[in-house]
């Protein structure tokens, strides 16, 4: 099951019986051109990035594996209600399209990355916590 998903971007899913909001997090932080990359980097430097990778790398093999993979891998439960979450505040916003600043910090909250490394207001979300902005953070 480990292979490419859409626009070549590796998933990394393993063995795994089901999709979680950590897998979608590897994804968006390993794309090179990302937003999610983009502003780790900004936040920490290349050793910030490369050090929430080793994080998200490490909690993604805790999680249980089935053998044989399954041949067909559904969303979690926890994935389809950030989803949920993600597009009712989009609506909210006034948004059509779910931006991928309001996606990451949704992601991050359900993921309860380190305090170091979620988008808090004095490390990259603006004053009303609605789109994360790059500022200059000690990680």
């Amino acid at each position: 099951m480990d292979g490419e998903g859409p626009g070549g971007i590796r998933c990394g899913l393993g063995a795994h019986a089901q999709l979680t909001p950590l897998h979608l997090a590897v994804v968006l932080f390993e794309d090179p051109d990302g937003l999610a990359k983009q502003a780790c980097c900004t936040a920490g430097g290349e050793d910030g990035h490369r050090s929430v990778m080793r994080l998200l790398r490490k909690r993604l093999v805790r999680i249980a594996k089935v053998d044989p993979p399954p041949d067909q891998v559904q969303p979690s439960s926890e994935l389809v209600k950030l989803l949920q979450a993600a597009a009712k505040a989009m609506k909210a916003r006034g948004d059509t399209f779910l931006g991928v600043d309001l996606l990451i910090r949704h992601i991050l909250d359900a993921v309860r990355a380190p305090r170091a490394v979620r988008a808090q207001p004095r490390a990259g979300r603006s004053a009303d916590g609605s789109t994360l902005v790059q500022k200059d953070v000690d990680i």
